[in-house]
């Protein structure tokens, strides 16, 4: 699977995964599926209400919502729709950034040329092909489509957060005991739980727990142990890089 490295402010990099053809064109489907039946409803209620006329009904109700469909709801959900955010992906800029409403927009004018002219088979190629999995309005706006959930276990929103400039203060400054190694058992013990939500992963992540408590002499009881070990990663990658 091809991979795209977003550095933090503080120049960690973090490894998300591209969203491959197969997401992205799922993410079409259910974008789909939504125009056809709000396009229906929208139908259905004009036929008994007769609001417009017919070709007033078509171009200026239908018509919109099947152009601007995608370019509203990336503009208003930063680089999301209904589709995409179902399939857990997003469109951002190459460094890691959100995109700026030039960059939806780009991307919405080439999508005629990669998606509706070529009957797909250009942004096929493309997205297939280039390094950063880009159709041709990505290429053109500097962007890609990526998985929304990070192979450390921490959110692309908790990212640009940390480098939207606002402070971030670690919870457990004492975390800076532990080694890479460690940490990388922590991001290990996450994933295998969330993979596993069975009785012997819980376990290992309760285990965990009370072994970074004691170590790092944390007193009080942890409500939350996957949000504490999340904590713990964030704070890591915060203050050893």
């Amino acid at each position: 699977m091809k991979r795209i490295e977003i550095k933090t402010s503080d120049q960690v990099p973090i490894t998300f995964d591209l969203a491959g053809l197969r997401n992205r064109a799922f993410a079409f489907l259910i974008d789909f599926m939504i125009i056809f039946g709000l396009i229906l409803a929208i139908s259905i209620l004009q036929s008994i209400i007769l609001v417009f006329s017919g070709d007033y009904f078509f171009y200026f109700v239908i018509l919109p919502i099947f152009l601007f469909y995608n370019l509203f709801f990336e503009l208003i959900l930063g680089g999301l729709t209904p589709g995409k955010k179902a399939m857990g992906i997003r469109v951002i800029k190459l460094n890691g950034m959100y995109a700026a409403p030039i960059d939806y927009i780009i991307r919405w004018v080439f999508r005629w040329i990669d998606i509706w002219m070529s009957f797909f088979v250009i942004g096929s190629l493309l997205i297939n092909s280039n390094r950063y999995g880009q159709r041709l309005g990505d290429l053109m706006a500097g962007t890609t489509v990526i998985r929304t959930g990070s192979r450390s276990g921490i959110t692309l929103r908790e990212i640009l957060k940390i480098d939207s400039g606002e402070k971030y203060t670690p919870k457990y400054p004492q975390v800076t005991l532990l080694t890479d190694k460690e940490m990388l058992l922590v991001k290990t013990t996450l994933y295998r739980a969330r993979q596993n939500p069975n009785e012997m992963h819980r376990k290992a992540v309760r285990m965990l727990v009370d072994k970074l408590k004691k170590e790092l002499k944390i007193e009080g009881k942890i409500k939350n142990r996957e949000n504490f070990l999340n904590t713990l990663l964030k704070d890591y990658i915060v203050l050893t890089r």
